[in-house]
């Protein structure tokens, strides 16, 4: 198991904050449009331009990026764009339509746009244009976006909100499929993704029946029996027929009641996610965490506190205590020889944390590798 024995530029975010600051242009959400322009650029070099929009077409499972790019040491080239699909690269062409609207503004040569149409398929995927750079430079990736195609031919339906009762929890949906709308499917719910039930969707419900023109029982009712804790449920109608997947119709978070203490709480939820992935800047399951991301998700969801993210600023919030005193779920801090904050972790005990340390490890469960280290406190005394 490697051991770091000393700070280093991977370990957690606030030893990166100036370099995160520099890069966020570059580093810009995945959803939604996000253009590049030549403030965005690493250097004057550098190609810039947009993602300005991408559609989808159900009827030929496509969607079509468009924009324009421009390269500042070839002003008059129609630069190279290549187009990725969640991440996978599918597409060439050249940015070789007119823009008089971009030459105008940027004073580039008349042929920067581009619009090429990619077969993605049904589901959700992320679309990305990236522009091949010029002479000196970087290529840079000028935006992505999201967006669904749903198939028409898989099941539909939805859930209403979860209702809990003691250690249960009642899910209740409806869910038909268009290729045969009469049939009760099969409707499956699961608990935190594993533990999935069959229940069918059989149940009268006359609500859906008059809103989408159809006849029979569509209603299903799970009832989990849950332990204590947060979990996810979610409920996926099963595809009859034509169709390419089984959607989900819904997920919801609940909480059966515990007698866990408050640092056991946010010790049990820092484990949950150990084997999640490291993101600078990240600060959630769906982005992957960071090191202060880590810590502050876990204390706000395991215990309604609100940390700030970063590590050093964590630091200054905290009662000190000694190893000895510091209880699981507490905070382990990391400093540099000249004392400062470099990382932070959640204690597990035993001297070892719940860290997210460098993009290769992810979120690990660890034993403490420095002696440079202090803990604290926002929970007990």
């Amino acid at each position: 198991m490697t051991r770091h024995t000393k700070p280093t530029a991977q370990l957690g975010r606030t030893a990166r904050l100036a370099l995160l600051t520099s890069a966020a242009s570059l580093t810009a959400a995945a959803v939604g449009l996000a253009a590049a322009s030549s403030a965005q650029a690493a250097t004057s070099h550098d190609p810039f331009g947009r993602l300005d929009s991408l559609t989808a077409s159900v009827s030929t499972t496509t969607m079509t990026a468009a924009g324009w790019a421009a390269d500042p040491d070839a002003l008059r080239r129609a630069l190279i764009i290549e187009i990725r699909v969640d991440g996978r690269a599918v597409s060439r062409t050249t940015a070789n339509i007119r823009r008089p609207d971009v030459a105008a503004a940027h004073h580039t040569g008349p042929v920067t746009g581009y619009k090429v149409t990619v077969r993605t398929g049904y589901g959700t995927h992320t679309v990305c244009a990236l522009a091949s750079n010029v002479g000196a430079g970087a290529s840079v990736t000028l935006g992505c976006a999201s967006r669904t195609i749903v198939d028409p031919n898989n099941p539909i339906g939805s859930i209403s909100p979860v209702q809990v009762a003691g250690t249960k929890a009642t899910i209740t949906g409806w869910a038909f499929d268009p290729n045969s709308s009469k049939t009760a499917l099969a409707a499956h719910t699961t608990v935190d993704g594993t533990s999935t039930v069959s229940v069918p969707a059989n149940r009268a419900y006359a609500a859906v029946n008059t809103k989408y023109h159809i006849s029979g029982g569509h209603q299903f009712v799970s009832v989990r029996t849950l332990t204590a804790g947060r979990h996810t449920v979610c409920a996926y109608a099963m595809n009859i027929g034509a169709g390419s997947a089984n959607p989900q119709l819904g997920c919801a978070t609940v909480t059966i009641g515990s007698t866990l203490t408050t640092n056991q709480k946010i010790a049990e939820d820092a484990a949950r996610y150990v084997g999640y992935r490291y993101a600078d800047g990240g600060a959630s399951p769906a982005t992957g965490f960071d090191c202060s991301g880590l810590t502050s998700y876990v204390y706000h969801e395991a215990a309604d506190i609100t940390l700030p993210h970063n590590a050093a600023g964590q630091a200054q919030l905290v009662r000190s205590l000694t190893q000895a005193r510091a209880l699981a779920g507490d905070l382990v801090f990391f400093h540099t020889s000249s004392g400062s904050v470099y990382h932070v972790a959640v204690y597990a005990g035993a001297n070892k944390i719940y860290s997210a340390a460098t993009p290769a490890d992810g979120v690990r469960y660890q034993a403490i590798w420095s002696t440079a280290v202090t803990f604290g406190t926002v929970t007990h005394s």
